[in-house]
């Protein structure tokens, strides 16, 4: 599965490899099993000299090395079928059956629809969740929920990085035996390189349902998103919303609905999102999104035999609905995949510093994966 020895690498290689490269995507997944990493300003930040290098911290990075067909048979049992979509057993569009759920939704409510059918059903006793900081209202930290309220007051998106993977071990720590939680794609991909490494007893078996989030990038907070909501908007209280469709940012007031070109905010656009080649989180057990589906409804993604029991007993148990989604809807979804992953790689291969190149290291029988259809 990995490229290197436990205990080979430290501390001080993921700081050399990732984070003095801007690579750092702030999962979450190091600072949540390593007393000796924080997230400081949304970057994983080293407290302290590391002199124990178990390797930890490097080995579950979403930034280093890991072999995209082995995560494939590891999470599935087999290789995808889809060199763009990743390994899935169906697509189709959904959406919540609660008008309360959906005032709140962030599209068509799906996500929050399936962790409290999982919770009601005790699938699941509790969902790593992200959620709006008291402080910073467009900052998000993740919480853990054990209740349909909780999992509620979490409802839709903030577009700018959470170390959510820390709160998987939040959730651990707590005790919790069957959590459910959701994840953009670097998050999943960070959980299952934990999952599968069994150098370390961490407890990733706790982890009962993994719900992916489409994610083409995030923003900076801080210096970014921030400064760009108190410009156009006078305070960051004046947004309720955001949302991307149709090449445009989105932002709701009480007042208005604006809109700008999504080119506008390349500039508030993570570093370390120009070095993801997955849209539409490949590894989870149900991948949810908005490309290709009619408003207020989702695009639904289920993938693992977990993701189709979860997804078909919340349909039949009456929590979801479901129509069938056109080919046309899912080639919106694949074009928008590929646009990604093109415009990813030739960033990646636009760099000539072997250290970030060894990111792309990899099992040939990887490549027809990133390059077919681009």
């Amino acid at each position: 599965m990995l490229k290197f020895e436990f205990g080979e690498k430290s501390l001080g290689d993921l700081e050399k490899d990732v984070i003095y490269n801007n690579m750092c995507c702030s999962c979450g997944a190091c600072a949540g099993f390593c007393n000796k990493i924080e997230i400081i300003d949304e970057v994983a930040t080293g407290l302290e000299r590391c002199t124990t290098p178990c390797g930890i911290c490097y080995s579950i990075c979403p930034r280093t090395y890991f072999s995209i067909k082995a995560l494939d048979n590891f999470t599935f049992g087999m290789y995808r079928k889809d060199p763009a979509l990743g390994y899935y057993e169906k697509i189709v569009m959904a959406r919540s059956t609660d008008p309360e759920l959906l005032k709140v939704a962030q599209n068509g409510g799906v996500v929050t629809s399936l962790l409290i059918w999982a919770l009601e059903n005790n699938e699941i006793d509790s969902a790593v969740v992200a959620r709006s900081s008291p402080k910073d209202q467009w900052k998000p930290t993740p919480v853990v929920a054990t209740t349909k309220e909780e999992v509620l007051n979490a409802a839709g998106s903030c577009y700018t990085a959470c170390p959510e993977v820390k709160g998987i071990a939040e959730a651990i720590s707590l005790g919790m035996k069957k959590i459910g939680w959701v994840g953009v794609p670097c998050q999943v991909t960070a959980f299952r390189k934990l999952q599968s490494n069994k150098n370390y007893e961490l407890c990733a078996e706790n982890v009962a349902l993994t719900i992916g989030l489409f994610c083409m990038e995030t923003f900076w907070y801080k210096e970014n998103i921030q400064k760009f909501i108190k410009e156009e908007f006078g305070k960051i209280s004046a947004v309720k919303k955001f949302d991307v469709a149709k090449g445009k940012f989105i932002v709701y007031t009480d007042k208005e609905k604006k809109l700008f070109p999504i080119k506008q905010m390349d500039k508030y656009v993570r570093d370390g999102c120009f070095w993801c080649l997955d849209l539409t989180s490949e590894l989870a057990d149900v991948s949810v999104g908005s490309i290709g589906a009619e408003d207020g409804w989702n695009t639904v993604i289920i993938r693992s035999e977990k993701g189709v029991s979860t997804f078909e007993n919340a349909v039949n148990q009456g929590y979801l609905e479901v129509q069938e989604i056109s080919n046309e809807s899912i080639d919106k979804v694949r074009k928008s995949v590929n646009r990604k992953k093109t415009k990813n790689l030739k960033n990646m291969l636009s760099e000539t510093d072997y250290i970030k190149l060894q990111y792309l290291l990899m099992d040939p029988m990887d490549l027809p994966v990133l390059l077919k259809d681009l």
